[in-house]
């Protein structure tokens, strides 16, 4: 059997199991998936091939992710992290890449688990800046058709990912107000994206939170008056992650001395490791 045909029946079997993996049994299936990752990459030398046969492995998110109990992310690690580096691999070797291109917009299409923007939060290690582009130029007519709120999220989400690996300030920023439904900002003093996406690193945490208004609630129940003022690059560096893991305390330590909010009490902050990086998301306010 041709190693593609053999790799491809791993797939299709993968989708088709229906077998309930406990919490205990997690890391077992994550060494199975790491398995065929890891023939994929012994057996396979061509880089277009690679890279669909490393997508067709995302897809299998739905059947995996369903049939599982992954609370202790050993699953989701290897979709985020180790297919991504496969495909990143594959990807920097792959010539055509407008067909690059319309792999990750296609696969990224059905994101129900969270785990193959991994893909397009990578975009930059291996598509030039004209392919980028294209892609936020998509995502911006399905996020502009899109009638329900989740999904369209989603969509500007990726278009945020997309303009901080272009560093294209303005177009962040201006994505960030349409997700959260912010007034449109202010024409900048200085028009260099460059000066502009410095200032805005370099802003601490405190500044974003004085900015909610006085007499608004904090935290609202129904999720729409929650804030992500704070986002910290791509959760694939290690560095990112270890800043989400220290970042509550110091946060919620400057947020109760700034004094911005007189009238309620934060009671606790919590570091969200949404795909699209870090959030401060109060979780009461009294």
């Amino acid at each position: 059997m041709p190693v593609d045909k053999e790799l491809k029946s791993r797939l299709s079997t993968l989708k088709r199991s229906r077998r309930f993996v406990r919490w205990g049994e997690s890391a077992g299936l994550a060494r199975e998936l790491r398995d065929l990752l890891q023939q994929i990459e012994d057996q396979v030398e061509d880089a277009q091939l690679g890279c669909k046969l490393v997508a067709d492995f995302y897809t299998t998110d739905h059947s995996v992710f369903g049939r599982c109990d992954d609370s202790s992310g050993h699953v989701g690690d290897v979709y985020r992290y180790d297919a991504c580096e496969l495909f990143v691999d594959y990807a920097k070797h792959c010539v055509d890449k407008p067909w690059l291109t319309k792999l990750i917009l296609k696969t990224s299409l059905k994101d129900n688990y969270g785990v193959r923007d991994a893909l397009v939060n990578s975009a930059e290690d291996f598509l030039p800046a004209a392919q980028l582009r294209w892609l936020i130029d998509q995502y911006q007519q399905v996020a502009e058709k899109g009638t329900d709120e989740f999904p369209r999220r989603h969509w500007l989400y990726q278009i945020e990912s997309l303009a901080r690996q272009l560093k294209d300030a303005p177009l962040f920023e201006q994505t960030r107000r349409a997700a959260w439904g912010m007034n449109p900002a202010p024409p900048a003093a200085s028009t260099s994206p460059e000066s502009i996406w410095n200032a805005v690193r370099s802003r601490p945490p405190s500044t974003w939170l004085e900015r909610i208004p006085a007499g608004e609630a904090f935290n609202s129940r129904s999720g729409t008056n929650c804030y992500s003022p704070y986002t910290i690059g791509r959760e694939t560096t290690a560095a990112g992650r270890g800043a989400r893991r220290s970042y509550a305390g110091s946060a919620a330590n400057r947020a109760s001395s700034a004094g911005f909010r007189s009238s309620a009490r934060i009671s606790a902050l919590t570091c969200s490791t949404r795909r699209y990086g870090l959030s401060l998301m109060p979780l009461s306010s009294h």
